[in-house]
C-alpha cells in the first residue's frame, strides 16, 4: 500500500503502560518483529508514519480515534479473537455490532461524522481435528 505513489501510510498503535510487560506470546513477538520492520522503513520512505500512543483504557483509545479520523480516507482495524486488551476496556460494553469489534463499531458510530471507508481485519482461527495437522 504504501509503495504506491501519493500513498500516504499511518500505522498506529496504542499501548498500555503494561503492554511490554504482559504479552510475552508467539503472536506479540511476530507483531513486535513486524513493527520493527516498519519503523526501519519509516526512515527510508517519507510515505509511512508510525505513531505509538501509549493509553489507559478504551475511554483514551476512544478519544484519540475520535480526533484523528478527519484525517485519513481509509482506516483498516485489526479484531481480536481473545480476551479485550486493557486499551479496549469497557468499549464492549457499548457496542452495537459486536461483529465489527470496539475498534470498528466505534469508527461506524454516529459519533463520527466524517466521510471515510473503514475495513476491519481479523485473523481466522484453524481448529485442527484430531485426523488432521495444521502446518
Amino acid at each position: 500500500m504504501a509503495g504506491r505513489s501519493g500513498v500516504h501510510l499511518t500505522v498506529m498503535r496504542f499501548i498500555t503502560p503494561t503492554t511490554e510487560q504482559v504479552y510475552h506470546d508467539w503472536d506479540y513477538m511476530l507483531n513486535s518483529e513486524f513493527l520493527r520492520i516498519l519503523k526501519l522503513g519509516v526512515s527510508e520512505s517519507g510515505s509511512i508514519n508510525y505513531v505509538e500512543e501509549t493509553v489507559r483504557d478504551g475511554a483514551d483509545t476512544s478519544s484519540i480515534i475520535k480526533s484523528m479520523v478527519g484525517g485519513y480516507d481509509l482506516i483498516l482495524a485489526g479484531r481480536r479473537h481473545q480476551t479485550e486488551p486493557q486499551a479496549l476496556s469497557g468499549l464492549s460494553e457499548w457496542m452495537d455490532l459486536q461483529e465489527l469489534g470496539p475498534i470498528g463499531d466505534l469508527l461506524s458510530s454516529e459519533d463520527i461524522t466524517s466521510s471515510i471507508s473503514v475495513l476491519v481485519v481479523q485473523q481466522q482461527i484453524m481448529k485442527a481435528s484430531h485426523s488432521s495437522t495444521l502446518n
